[in-house]
């Protein structure tokens, strides 16, 4: 997996990785923002995108059984994220914690209407 960092403050905009003969961009948490069969396709819209990208609605799931579910970031670092489930940052919105870069299985996406 390949770093992305802005080359002017050298912040953490994403990741990039290689999918088969295609390259997925991924968020921080590695949040997927889609597939391009160019690297340099994959590196644009993390550096471009990535980073607005954690403050539209996703969509969770816990498991490949269960039902797709709204939810916004509420923190996020790298392989980690923090989930308010449902529409709206209330306090009584429940959370998750997602640990990816210790195998969690929960999924996380954008919804189609907001995809890169």
């Amino acid at each position: 997996m390949l770093p992305i960092r802005r080359e002017d403050d050298d912040e953490l905009c994403g990741f990039v990785r290689q999918v088969g003969t295609r390259h997925e961009a991924l968020t921080v948490f590695h949040g997927s923002l889609g597939l391009f069969d160019e690297e340099a396709d994959a590196n644009s819209v993390v550096l471009n995108r990535a980073l607005a990208s954690m403050q539209d609605r996703w969509e969770f799931r816990a498991s490949p059984d269960d039902e797709w579910q709204p939810a916004l970031i509420q923190e996020a670092r790298p392989g980690w994220v923090r989930l308010l489930l449902g529409y709206y940052a209330l306090p009584e919105v429940p959370t998750v914690d997602v640990d990816f870069a210790a195998g969690d299985p929960a999924e996380i996406r954008l919804p189609q209407r907001f995809a890169s």
